[in-house]
């Protein structure tokens, strides 16, 4: 009964707290199962991170530039991810000026290839981030404002849009130089452009940077609604619990 009741009390809770979130987005939940897992709750994505492990990874592909674009060009490479969704959560890039800078990222479901000039294909960024550019052959990071998921299974066009101050440099490919793997994802270099999503572009072009994520998640995306009806179902099905607990 005591069980009951609990559940009761954190039903209530969250059905109020959601109710609040409506009016900001920003809000999330944490809930623990008993099998150890966590699920990060808000108002647009319900995210399960298997026995509590957002655990986080990185890959890297090599910072040996031979070439580089115009300042407000654009990277542009695939991700392939592995078995399990990732959560993207920042990029560093080598960028040729130091000081402060902004870089937009765009997602394409497919690849990069043959869209490089059909910005329509891209739509929004998914994206921003900003931080200290370090120079040529340095690490630049960029933390993003917000991370996005990545599906299990799926390859995507990433595209790294630089603000008008600051430019990408990266290495021409020669075909062994191109593809960088670890168990949770690929990274398939790429071309390049000195202005976004319009020619000429450059090919083949190594992205030089690093790609942040956290793994051991799945995201469903679901409505205020769908969360709703999941709070009352969960309400109406420990009131008959807590109801038999009496007879």
């Amino acid at each position: 009964m005591k069980n009951s009741i609990k559940l009761i009390l954190a039903s209530l809770f969250f059905l109020t707290s959601f109710s609040m979130s409506a009016q900001d987005q920003s809000k999330s939940y944490w809930v623990t199962t008993d099998a150890g897992d966590q699920m990060e709750v808000n108002p647009d994505n319900w995210r399960l991170f298997e026995n509590g492990n957002r655990a986080a990874g990185s890959l890297t592909t090599l910072y040996a530039s031979d070439n580089g674009g115009s300042s407000g060009g654009a990277i542009y490479f695939d991700i392939v991810v592995g078995p399990s969704d990732i959560e993207v959560t920042a990029f560093d890039m080598n960028i040729r000026q130091t000081g402060s800078f902004t870089v937009d990222v765009y997602t394409l479901m497919g690849g990069y290839a043959g869209n490089e000039t059909n910005a329509g294909a891209w739509g929004s960024a998914v994206a921003s981030g900003s931080g200290t550019a370090m120079g040529t052959d340095s690490p630049s990071n960029a933390t993003l404002n917000s991370s996005f998921i990545l599906n299990a299974n799926t390859t995507y066009g990433i595209a790294l849009v630089l603000d008008g101050s600051h430019g990408h440099e990266y290495t021409n490919g020669t075909g062994s130089n191109q593809i960088y793997s670890n168990s949770d994802l690929t990274i398939e270099c790429g071309t390049a452009s000195n202005a976004p999503f319009t020619a000429t572009i450059f090919d083949p072009r190594v992205f030089n940077g690093a790609v942040y994520y956290e793994n051991n998640v799945f995201s469903v995306p679901v409505s205020d609604y769908a969360i709703y009806i999941g709070i009352f179902l969960m309400l109406a099905f420990t009131a008959i619990r807590f109801r038999r607990a009496f007879i």
